[in-house]
């Protein structure tokens, strides 16, 4: 459904045992909320998403570049998270920090772009 000028997910919820889903460069925009068990790759990278709930246990890679994205508090839930691209939204806080920092199984992580990469000591905040 890439590039499809979605405004919501409706219906979302009907397609049980979706395992991707690449919801890139649509119209998706403010708090966006994906309840679905077995899904392990999303792609919302391109919309103007501000924050995401996001409950599924299995998710090991979510894109999420070019949103508006503030809170990362949404990581705190996804244990298995392998891939994580946060890249140009505008994570300003360093408690967001913390979120990524708990993610004990990420492997790759994208966040150029950010206000917060631009503060002083970021890189030891992240690993520390």
């Amino acid at each position: 459904m890439h590039s499809e000028q979605l405004t919501s997910l409706k219906g979302i919820e009907d397609c049980i045992n979706l395992k991707s889903l690449n919801l890139s460069s649509n119209n998706l925009s403010g708090s966006i909320s994906i309840s679905h068990s077995l899904i392990s790759s999303i792609n919302l990278s391109f919309n103007q998403i501000t924050t995401l709930n996001l409950s599924t246990s299995i998710l090991n890679e979510l894109i999420l570049s070019n949103n508006n994205i503030t809170s990362l508090q949404f990581l705190n839930n996804l244990d298995v998270l392998h891939k994580l691209d946060i890249s140009d939204n505008n994570i300003r806080d360093d408690q967001n920090l913390l979120c990524i920092a708990n993610s004990k199984n990420l492997q790759s992580l994208v966040i150029q772009g950010n206000p917060i990469c631009s503060s002083n000591g970021f890189i030891n905040k992240l690993i520390n």
